[in-house]
């Protein structure tokens, strides 16, 4: 069955719009391998390095919806003799947590306009100061003896 789709669940029916009939076909023929990502590839390269690779946050297109976004996970699958019998593709939905990082981004963003406003804000109500150049005033730190500060302006 090299290169065919042996098994389906039922959510990846609903998800990618199979039926039990795809079961047996040629993978590259299904839309699915090339849609939402180049699925092929990933699966090409978890046979060559024998190994499972993944994929995060990949967008996938939802008609008349938002975007879904996916983790996709391509692993391989090994008999006890250590002989490669296929690739298991997984896909989970990660649109939730992907909404969440993207409102956080968006909040930090208005925070940060928030504070600059405030701090326009407080320059131009922060009242000018008269004199205040150091050739004109200075303020003399306390001794250690001395019980409260002293303060000893020069004009």
């Amino acid at each position: 069955m090299a290169g065919k789709l042996v098994l389906v669940n039922n959510a990846a029916r609903s998800m990618f719009g199979l039926s039990q009939s795809d079961a047996g076909r040629p993978f590259r023929d299904l839309e699915m391998s090339y849609r939402p990502v180049e699925l092929r590839s990933l699966v090409e390269q978890a046979s060559a390095e024998r190994r499972v690779v993944r994929l995060t946050g990949v967008e996938r297109p939802v008609e008349g919806q938002l975007p879904q976004y996916l983790d996709i996970q391509a692993g391989p699958l090994f008999d006890h003799g250590d002989r490669m019998l296929g690739v298991a593709l997984t896909f989970e939905d990660v649109t939730c947590y992907q909404r969440l990082q993207l409102d956080l981004q968006r909040i930090n963003q208005e925070m940060e306009s928030a504070n600059e406003d405030l701090q326009a804000a407080h320059e131009e109500l922060e009242p000018p100061t008269r004199n205040c150049s150091p050739a004109t005033r200075s303020w003399r730190r306390p001794t250690r003896n001395s019980s409260r500060p002293t303060r000893n302006w020069r004009p």
